[in-house]
């Protein structure tokens, strides 16, 4: 928890200050990353594709597919140290998912989930364009008409930035 408030107060503190500022030296402008994480624990194949609005902001748009489930969700970085090329982040992400369960009867069952969490990371791009993103926080997560609980929030990304 105290990760996560320690986001949220550096995003909100972020907000206010470098809103515009734009630095001429960053020529990457979009990440494209894919997370061998979630591939390897949960079979999801999860893309998340990220904006440079400026050089100290990100917005990024996350989905995902599997065998029996789908994501769709947002994120918002605020780089406080360095910038979108390289830098320590803080952000926050809302992620939807829908798995679809079936039992031997074949009656299909769908849980749905929404989860809002706040995380700190680190970004590198390589000259060549190569791109790892870890990511790590606290998320809220609640099942629609069931059950609320926090869970920890874990991103690790390679891809490429152009």
């Amino acid at each position: 928890m105290k990760i996560t408030a320690l986001a949220v107060v550096l995003t909100a503190f972020s907000l206010v200050t470098h809103g515009s500022e734009k630095n001429s030296n960053n020529d990457k402008h979009y990440s494209i990353t894919i997370s061998p994480f979630f591939l390897l624990i949960a079979g999801l194949t999860e893309f998340t594709i990220e904006y440079n609005t400026n050089d100290y902001v990100g917005l990024a748009l996350v989905g995902g597919i599997g065998s029996r489930m789908k994501e769709l969700g947002v994120q918002y970085n605020r780089y406080i140290k360095n910038n979108f090329n390289t830098g320590v982040q803080v952000g926050i992400e809302t992620i939807g998912l829908v798995v679809e369960k079936s039992n031997d009867s074949s009656v299909k069952k769908t849980d749905k989930t929404i989860s809002v969490g706040a995380y700190v990371g680190y970004k590198v791009i390589a000259r060549n364009g190569f791109t790892f993103n870890i990511q790590y926080g606290q998320q809220y997560v609640t099942e629609l008409r069931k059950d609320e609980f926090i869970i920890s929030l874990f991103n690790l990304n390679v891809g490429w930035s152009f």
